[in-house]
Parts: C-alpha cells; sequence; structure tokens
C-alpha cells in the first residue's frame, strides 16, 4: 500500500507550508464526490452569491448539485422553511456548522424535506439555530416519508411539540456527527400527548443514529430521542448535560426495536424516568457507558423495561453503569443482563415476572440504599443466577446482595450457581442458605486490579479466576485478568511504512487494522480511529469505519473493523500523519488503550534534480545542479538554515530565470555548516526539489589550491588562518583514510600565511600510489577541504 524513500527525510519547514484556503478544499471534497456534469452554487448571508437565497439556489439546482454556503448568519425569507423539492443535492458550509448558521429567529423551521428524498440529498456542516414552531413538530428539520443524510450539523434552541431538532416519519435516514445542544426545547403545555424528544423523534422508521452529541437538551419528556413503531441504531453517542422537566427517560422506545452499543452518558437529570426506556420493544443495550446520574427516583435509571403491555426480550451486556440512583439501574422482565459492571449504584437490578431474565456474569460493587432502604444488587427471582461477583461496605447486611438470601423467592424458582460475595457483614464462611438450599460462597477479596479508578479487571492471583479455583466452574464477574486492556487485547496496527509520495486530494486507505481478543473470556471492544496531521478522515461511506464496537469476540477471535480512509488536505513539501487506533473493553471505559503507528509524507515533485551540490570558495558558498527535465519551470527560490536552527532564510527575494543552474551565497559571516533547499516553483507554488549542506569558514580562513597540481614528485600547499587555534592539515584517500599528517600545532596567524610540502609518501614513509587525494584543513571549528591529483 505505501511505498517510496526511506523513512528519514526532513520535515517541512514551516515558513513555507502553505494550505489551500478553505474555499478550494470545500469546493475540491465536494467535487470530488460530485458527479463531473455537476454545478456548484455558492450563497453568501448578504445575498451576493450566485443567487440571493438558499432556497433559490435549491429551486435553481439540478440533481447532482451543490450548494455552497458562505460563512456567516442567514436569515429571512428564503433562508428557513426550506423545501429541497426531491432534489439529490448537497446542501454544504464552506468553513463548517460553528461559523454557517441558519437563523431561523423563532418563527418558522430550518427544512421541510417531503418528496421522497433519498440518501443522496445531504445536510452537512450547517448550523439550525432558533426553529420554533407551536402546534408543530420538527423546528428543525422535519422530514416525513423521505431519507437524507444529515452530516456534521448543529441543531441548537429550536422548540417545538415533538421532534424539537429534526422529526423523521416513513424514514431511513442516517444521522452522523450532528450535535443537539443547548436545549431544543418542547411544549409543556400539551403534556401527556405531545411535547416529547427535544433531540430527535422518529415514527415508522428505521433510522440510524451514529456519532452525535446530544448536550445540554431540556424537555418535558425524552430530551435527547424517541422511537414510535421504529427501528433505532444508537451507536456510539454521547449524551450528557439532558434533563427533563417532569418526567421521562432520554432514549423512549413503544413498539420498536433498539440497538443501543458504544454509547456515552452522563449527568443525566431525570425526576421520574430512565435512560433507556423501552415500552412494549426489544433491545440489544451493549457496551455503553451510563452515569453518573442525576435523580432518577422511582423507575430504574440506565435501562427500563416495565411490567405493562407486551414487553419484549432485552439484552443488556457489556455496560459500565455507576452511580445511578436513586433507584434501580436497571429492571427487565426477560432476556439476559450479561457481564455488566454496576458501581456505586443505588440498587443494581430489579427484576419481576413472568417471563424471568438471566443474570450471568455480572461485576457489583458496593451498590447500596439509596432512595429506599430495601434497595438490593440483585431485588428479585431471576431465571438463571450465575456467576456473578458482589462486594459491598462491611456495613451492609449480606441480604443486601440478592433477594434470594432473604428467603424471598420460591423454592426451586430458579437456577443458582454458587455465589461469591466479600465485604458484606453476616457472611457465614462455607454455605450460606438461599431459595434452593445451602450453597457453596467465596468470601475472598476478589482482588481488582484498581476500583478506585475505575478498573475492575482481576489481578492474577484473583480467587475469582477459575484458573486459580477450578471448583468455580468459570471466572465470576464481568472482567478476566489483566490490569491492563493490553494484557486483554491484541490490538494489531500496520506497521510503519515507508515514505509515500502524495498530491493534494490523494485518498489514502487505512486497512489492515485488527483487534483479537487475546484473553480467557469473551469481549466486547469499543474502538476508535484518530489521525494526527494534515488530513481529514473519511468513513468511505461507512460510519462504522472511525468508531464503532466490535461483537462479541471470544477468545482467540479477531475482528476486522471497516476500512476507512484519509484525505490530504495539505499542499506542504514533507509531512507526516500518526494514525492511532483507541479501544476499550466495554465495562471497563476508564481503562483505554491505545496504539500507533506513524508514516511520513512527501509532496510529488515533477522536476526531478541530477544533482544539486554546494561548495565554500572564496569566503562564499557555489551551489550548482543540473534536471532532467525543464518543462513547467517558472523559476528557482534558495533558503538557508544555519545547523541548530528551525527557521530558513530566503535568499532569492526574486526568484531566479526558470534556466538558472548556479548560485553564489556571499552572505556567510560565521563558521558552521548550513544546510541549502533548492525550490522550484511550478503553477505558482513551491516545491522542494533538493536539499544539500555546506561546511563554511570565517573570512580570512584561507586553504589555497596546491601547486603543481598534478604534480609527481612534491606538492606545496599554502593557507592561512583569522586567528590563534589548533590547526591540523591531512591528506586523505579517496576512501575517506588518513595517508599523511603534515601539520598538528598551535599556530597564530602570520603575514603571508603559512606553508607545506607533500612528497606523495604516507605516515610510514611509503610512496602511495597514483590517484586522486583530498587535503584538509581545520582550525578550531572551521573545515575545508580541497582535492588534488597525483601522478607517478
Amino acid at each position: 500500500m505505501f511505498c517510496g524513500l526511506p523513512i528519514g527525510l526532513p520535515r517541512a519547514r514551516g515558513s513555507r507550508s502553505g494550505l489551500f484556503p478553505a474555499i478550494a478544499i470545500a469546493a475540491l471534497l465536494l467535487a470530488a464526490a460530485a458527479p463531473s456534469h455537476s454545478t456548484t452554487w455558492l450563497v453568501r448571508p448578504d445575498g451576493a452569491g450566485d443567487v440571493p437565497t438558499i432556497q433559490a439556489a435549491i429551486d435553481a439546482a439540478a440533481n447532482g448539485d451543490t450548494i455552497l454556503l458562505d460563512t456567516g448568519t442567514f436569515i429571512g425569507t428564503g433562508n428557513k422553511d426550506l423545501d429541497t423539492h426531491g432534489k439529490a443535492i448537497t446542501i454544504a458550509s464552506l468553513t463548517g456548522a460553528e461559523s454557517t448558521i441558519i437563523d431561523c429567529q423563532g418563527s418558522g423551521r430550518g427544512f421541510f424535506i417531503h418528496s421522497g428524498e433519498d440518501s443522496n440529498t445531504v445536510l452537512t456542516g450547517l448550523h439550525i439555530a432558533n426553529g420554533s414552531l407551536s402546534g408543530g413538530n420538527g423546528a428543525g428539520v422535519l422530514c416525513l416519508n423521505s431519507s437524507p443524510k444529515l452530516v456534521e450539523n448543529i441543531f441548537s434552541l429550536c422548540y417545538a411539540d415533538t421532534g424539537a431538532g429534526a422529526y423523521f416519519q416513513g424514514s431511513s435516514s442516517k444521522l452522523i456527527r450532528n450535535t443537539f445542544d443547548r436545549g431544543n426545547y418542547t411544549d409543556a403545555s400539551h403534556y401527556p400527548f405531545v411535547g416529547v424528544a427535544a433531540g430527535v423523534f422518529c415514527r415508522s422508521s428505521d433510522l440510524w443514529i451514529i456519532d452525535n452529541l446530544f448536550t445540554g437538551n431540556r424537555a418535558l419528556s425524552c430530551p435527547c430521542v424517541m422511537s414510535l413503531n421504529s427501528t433505532i441504531r444508537f451507536y456510539s453517542n454521547r449524551m450528557i448535560n439532558n434533563g427533563v422537566m417532569m418526567d421521562g427517560p432520554h432514549v423512549f422506545a413503544i413498539g420498536s426495536q433498539v440497538f443501543a452499543i458504544g454509547n456515552d452518558v452522563s449527568n443525566v437529570y431525570c425526576v421520574d424516568g430512565s435512560t433507556v426506556y423501552l415500552q412494549e420493544s426489544t433491545a440489544i443495550v451493549r457496551a455503553n457507558r451510563f452515569g453518573p446520574a442525576g435523580t432518577c427516583c422511582g423507575e430504574p435509571g440506565a435501562v427500563y423495561a416495565p411490567d405493562y403491555g407486551a414487553p419484549g426480550s432485552v439484552d443488556v451486556s457489556f455496560n459500565y453503569i455507576s452511580d445511578v440512583g436513586h433507584f434501580y439501574a436497571v429492571g427487565i422482565q426477560s432476556g439476559r443482563i450479561h457481564r455488566n459492571v454496576f458501581v456505586s449504584c443505588d440498587g443494581a437490578i430489579v427484576v419481576w415476572g413472568p417471563a424471568l431474565p438471566e443474570i450471568t456474569k455480572n461485576t457489583f460493587y458496593q451498590n447500596g440504599p439509596g432512595c429506599f432502604v430495601d434497595h438490593w444488587d440483585v431485588h428479585g427471582c431471576p431465571a438463571v443466577m450465575s456467576k456473578n461477583l458482589h462486594v459491598g461496605l462491611s456495613s451492609w447486611d449480606v441480604s443486601k446482595a440478592m433477594s434470594c438470601i432473604s428467603g424471598g423467592c420460591p423454592m426451586g424458582g430458579g437456577t443458582y450457581d454458587p455465589l461469591f460475595i466479600s465485604g458484606y457483614s453476616g457472611i457465614v464462611p462455607g454455605t450460606i442458605w438461599w431459595c434452593a438450599g445451602p450453597k457453596l460462597a467465596r468470601t475472598n477479596d476478589p482482588q481488582f486490579c484498581s476500583p478506585a479508578d475505575g478498573n475492575f479487571f482481576l489481578r492474577a492471583t484473583s480467587p475469582c479466576l477459575v484458573e486459580n479455583d477450578p471448583t468455580l466452574g468459570a471466572t465470576h464477574g464481568a472482567l478476566p485478568e489483566g490490569c491492563g486492556v493490553d494484557d486483554v487485547l491484541d490490538v494489531a496496527v500496520p506497521p510503519d511504512h515507508s515514505v509515500r509520495q502524495y498530491d493534494l486530494g490523494d485518498v489514502i486507505p487505512l486497512s489492515g487494522f485488527e483487534i483479537t481478543n487475546t484473553s480467557s473470556m469473551e469481549t466486547v471492544v469499543n474502538y476508535a480511529l484518530t489521525c494526527e496531521g494534515p488530513v481529514r478522515l473519511s468513513d468511505q461511506g461507512n460510519p462504522f469505519a472511525l468508531k464503532g464496537t466490535t461483537p462479541i469476540l471470544q477468545p482467540g477471535q479477531s475482528y476486522t473493523p471497516p476500512e476507512a480512509a484519509m484525505v490530504v488536505t495539505s499542499d506542504d513539501e514533507f509531512f507526516d500523519v500518526t494514525i492511532t487506533y483507541a479501544t476499550a473493553y466495554a465495562p471497563a471505559l476508564l481503562v483505554p488503550g491505545t496504539q500507533s503507528t506513524t508514516i511520513l509524507f512527501r509532496r510529488t515533485v515533477p522536476v526531478l534534480l541530477r544533482g544539486f551540490e554546494g561548495a565554500y570558495e572564496d569566503d562564499a558558498v557555489r551551489l550548482w545542479w543540473s534536471v532532467t527535465e525543464a518543462d513547467g519551470i517558472e523559476g528557482w527560490r534558495v533558503y538557508r538554515t544555519a545547523e541548530g536552527k528551525d527557521t530558513p532564510v530566503l535568499l532569492t527575494a526574486t526568484a531566479l530565470p526558470g534556466n538558472s543552474r548556479e548560485y553564489r551565497d556571499d552572505g556567510i559571516a560565521d563558521a558552521g555548516r548550513y544546510f541549502y533547499d533548492l525550490v522550484v516553483l511550478i503553477d505558482g507554488k513551491e516545491q522542494v526539489a533538493g536539499t544539500t549542506a555546506v561546511t563554511t569558514v570565517a573570512p580570512g580562513f584561507v586553504l589555497g589550491q596546491n601547486t603543481p597540481n598534478p604534480f609527481t614528485t612534491t606538492t606545496t600547499i599554502e593557507y592561512a588562518i583569522p586567528e590563534r587555534a589548533s590547526v591540523s592539515l591531512s591528506i586523505y584517500d579517496a576512501a575517506g583514510r588518513r595517508v599523511r599528517a603534515l601539520v598538528d600545532a598551535i599556530q597564530d596567524p602570520r603575514t603571508g600565511g603559512y606553508s607545506v610540502s607533500w612528497d606523495g609518501k604516507n605516515d610510514r614513509g611509503e610512496a602511495v600510489a597514483s590517484g586522486v587525494y583530498v587535503y584538509r584543513l581545520k582550525a578550531g571549528k572551521a573545515i575545508v577541504s580541497k582535492k588534488l591529483m597525483l601522478l607517478r
């Protein structure tokens, strides 16, 4: 995939780097994605663009066209209540959503999309603000029986009865990397019939909600997402500092199928509700982080499937749930609760019949009484209770670990394996009497790696590991052995590549990444790909390429994430890009592991030099070069950088003519080593064509050419020094080996300088062979060399 020169080329000089203006980049990237016959329409807030308003651009556009919005705020008629009329067009900003605002000014909505649009209708990089509808839906975007794609937009301060940010009905849209921010309030006056989903509402839809941010939203009920008779794929989103005015969940599903995977939920506020509320719905809730949460008193705070209607099966697995109160964290009727970590929750799990869930291989850590004093780790009678790990505080009675211990379940009402508990008071070593009679209980310290830091992996000596106690049957708890993610996951990153030549806009695939479960337990991994450097990441049309969650990985099983790519956004001569893959075993999100690789890039230079050399001669540096191809050369520039300095000096303020092949630098004042960059001008842009280094000396330091030259028996070398110094003058052969030391002494400057002869013999007095030799004079730090020829 990558090929070229070895790593180790110089970095580009900062003073000569140059990025395309943002408008050029945006136009280039959008043009690359559009058909060759498409038209780009530029719209400016002051009406001075190709057309006066956004709606005028939409009306004029044809399928495949792009509408670019310039920086600024768009207001007034024609810049809100926008109708895309079924057209396959892209509406994008030049400089991003932070600086391109469609301001509805408290009246009307941003977009109305209702004519069968599909994913070829794209809204990207827009900030839709202050939409407001009394008695209506979708103040940011209203989408009916259409499926546009929304990418990297911001919806803020929008107000509507339902779906204030975005409302979808009969849609299969994808919402990717959008922000629902700063309070999309809904109307409280119509509660309970409307006034829900301040972020996104979907009805009879199949919606993909991927890598979005929901923050600061407030609603009468459901500040983030509501799904009615729909399928929602809610992947890798963040919900931070959202809340409700009265009661209700943050994600509310009725009659729906929900996939909530890899999300991060914190600082939830709900008076009486849950984060994920599932009414007559089925769900997979996997690899999320819930908490900390505010007041959620009266219903389970993280995941809740209530006991009315027709409850579906719910899989709650591989989640990290902390500080969720003041009721239970999870409450479901059927399905499973598997390999979760519950930390400092005011009660972890509540279950009830008639269908009962399986509760297996979870870790419960210091969960305890909160809003009600009778909270347990597990309250109710699960169908299966197996391989869980309970750790409490010594002040809490062991009955708080699970209700079965206190006799709350009927005899033989479920399948219960031996229990591993520690920390509680009242534990009788050896046996505990519960529903099905005496059961073996372990009471040792489980030896977590670092619970104070949220790390609930087990140490290698943990008594919870089946390797240390085969009578357990299997390791207890959610996490395997390994006090760092790197001990559990083997994340294979492609090795360092050699230098790649590139051009602006090149698309560089990033493939070959692989995540392997090297533990002895099944695993789910959250992953994220990032790049540092003058590139942008592309998901190649697959939003899971950059950030996602693996399937359940069995021991030894590997997973290859979807292929991503980098798009080069720099026309600098040299740069490098660091590619980082961050991973975290899902219930231990506070313990990420990262691996990186760096690739060095060199700009493709159409001019190839035959050679570029320099020499110090007569108190100046002479540079000369030759080329293999001269077509297109507009001129040359020369830069000089002193050794140990970072800033280059431009020596040719006026570019040298294109046919130049030599340059003399008379500006050397100090002895030292200098680097010269030869830069060619093509199409008005600079590109480094070659680099050479020259060691110079101060004025008054002179090494003359030997006379005679060539010589047969004896030749004379004259030199002068500007100041007292330790002086050496030696002869070297073509391989760099010293042949003869002629001078090695401390000398002072003297009128007329110094003169020394060489008789063509080495230090042992032996005559050397004919050939070219180098004589080198060193005085202090100054060094200068010249060539001579001996003929026998």
